[in-house]
């Protein structure tokens, strides 16, 4: 069905007028309609012959003005895109031969949303699967095309977003022919064949297919095992759109059994002809896949169709049979779960770190690569799945770790808890002085931030590099002189760094620890 734009006021064959429930005249606004089809419209709707009544129809015809068709939108309130898009099926759907090829459509209080969604159900419902229908002698081929009328500063806009619905109109169509063959013609190879000459219409389109021979190379071994049986063995289908874009992009993946016997487990005769339905998974990728490079999205997308015909042989896949898998473990997904309160903390690229018992002197890095889209009702907590890096192998499938999310990852100064002096609502902290001799204790008022275990933040009033009192403050006074001991740098335990030293001065003694970012 090709659907037209236009700005003028002509009515070209039937007329369809989408018409609210209550109106009881046509709207001042809506021109172009002849006068005596215009009066016989009034009479219905004053009469309240038509109550246009949500995808009701009615056809007028007979008058010197031209036919008519009346359709019913439901309450003005209620008629959102969705309604609108119903509509448009109804109009394609009660089209009978008196209506002919050709429809005008004129609305009125529709915006732009509206009236694409309407051309989108015509173009929707004007679907047929006739291939192997035999036709009648006086069946003529009949193309319906439908013109719409709009105001002229709408027409460019109205177009562009009509074209857009087009091709996801033709996507789905694709997807149904696909479902709607039969199984003796829609095979795994028959399916990558439409696939391979499909792409050739497309420059930023690749299609790759990975035939039965392949994949036993490969050691895709589940691919094989289902479509071993049959004579048309199995293969993989994998499209690829604008493949030259860098960075993250969707992958889709659809299942595509073309027909489904259930092997050797033979499933019982009755709606057995149904089982050609799973390859729709497959189907609606290879729609999807239309609909983005028809419409000229500019992204890449990359999709993968698993195809083969499940069938009884004497080659079948038996139960009990070992089957050889292909897995990619370069890189690990670690699925976990915080609780719905900190979801506005997490978002894709969110840094990871996470161990393992395993390897317990290890940690493994990695980022968050996507947030699930619903809370759990039950545990209010929602699912999160992080990407870790695994070159060596070390990870396997399975493996229990615990990990931290680094939130807010920043540098900072970090001095031991145990330096802080709290004294009313100030804190304080002992620098010493190292620019004379002897070092000197001076106090400082500091700001602090975040604490973590045993350490805290300091937001101002310490420089890096100065030398901080973080034992022993108690025995210090601002402006005595002061003996570095020892520095902590963490590699030492408290019980070794303060143990007593014979020259030093007991009363003016003291742990140190430079401040450093953190």
């Amino acid at each position: 069905m090709q659907v037209t734009i236009s700005s003028g006021n002509n009515i070209n064959g039937t007329l369809v007028l989408p018409l609210f429930e209550g109106e009881e005249t046509l709207p001042e606004i809506v021109e172009g309609i002849p006068q005596t089809l215009k009066s016989q419209i009034n009479r219905v709707l004053g009469d309240g012959d038509f109550k246009a009544k949500a995808n009701a129809t009615m056809t007028l015809m007979g008058t010197e003005g031209g036919k008519a068709m009346l359709v019913g939108l439901g309450k003005e309130a209620k008629a959102d895109v969705h309604a609108y898009r119903e509509a448009g099926a109804t109009v394609v759907a009660s089209c009978k031969k008196v209506h002919g090829d050709e429809l005008t459509v004129v609305f009125h209080g529709a915006d732009m949303d509206c009236m694409t969604s309407f051309a989108e159900g015509m173009m929707l419902r004007d679907y047929s699967y006739n291939l192997y229908k035999k036709k009648d002698e006086d069946d003529g081929d009949t193309n319906l095309s439908a013109r719409i009328n709009c105001d002229e500063g709408d027409a460019t806009t109205l177009s562009a977003a009509i074209d857009r619905a087009a091709s996801i109109v033709s996507g789905v169509h694709l997807s149904r022919d696909l479902g709607n063959c039969p199984p003796n013609d829609m095979y795994p190879m028959a399916f990558a064949e439409k696939a391979e000459l499909w792409a050739k219409q497309y420059d930023n389109v690749k299609v790759e297919v990975i035939d039965y021979d392949a994949a036993k190379r490969h050691g895709m071994g589940g691919l094989v095992a289902v479509g071993m049986g049959s004579s048309r063995k199995p293969c993989m289908v994998i499209f690829t759109l604008n493949g030259d874009q860098k960075g993250q992009h969707p992958m889709l993946v659809g299942k595509g059994i073309t027909f489904d016997t259930g092997g050797i487990s033979l499933k019982p005769g009755a709606n057995m002809d149904e089982m050609k339905y799973d390859m729709g998974g497959s189907a609606t990728v290879f729609g999807t896949m239309e609909a983005l490079a028809s419409s000229g999205y500019p992204g890449k997308v990359v999709a993968i169709t698993c195809m083969a015909e499940n069938m009884p042989a004497a080659n079948a896949q038996r139960p009990g049979d070992v089957i050889t898998t292909l897995v990619d473990d370069s890189r690990m997904k670690l699925d976990f779960t915080i609780p719905a309160l900190y979801l506005n903390t997490v978002s894709r690229g969110t840094v990871i770190e996470a161990a393992t018992p395993v390897f317990p002197n290890r940690s493994f890095a990695g980022e968050v690569a996507s947030v699930d889209s619903t809370i759990d009702p039950v545990t209010r907590s929602i699912t999160v799945r992080a990407i870790i890096p695994n070159d060596r192998r070390d990870l396997v499938p399975g493996m229990l770790m615990t990990l931290n999310l680094l939130r807010n990852e920043r540098d900072a100064i970090v001095i031991s808890e145990e330096a802080v002096i709290p004294r009313g609502a100030s804190t304080f902290v002992l620098v010493v002085d190292t620019s004379t001799e002897p070092y000197t204790a001076q106090e400082r008022q500091v700001d602090l931030g975040t604490r973590l275990p045993g350490q805290v933040e300091v937001v101002s009033g310490l420089e890096i590099g100065e030398t901080v009192i973080s034992h022993g403050t108690l025995k210090v006074r601002p402006g005595a002189p002061v003996r570095i001991h020892a520095v902590d740098d963490g590699t030492r335990p408290i019980a070794e760094l303060i143990k007593p030293d014979p020259d030093a001065v007991p009363a003016q003694a003291a742990r140190a620890s430079t401040a450093g970012d953190a």
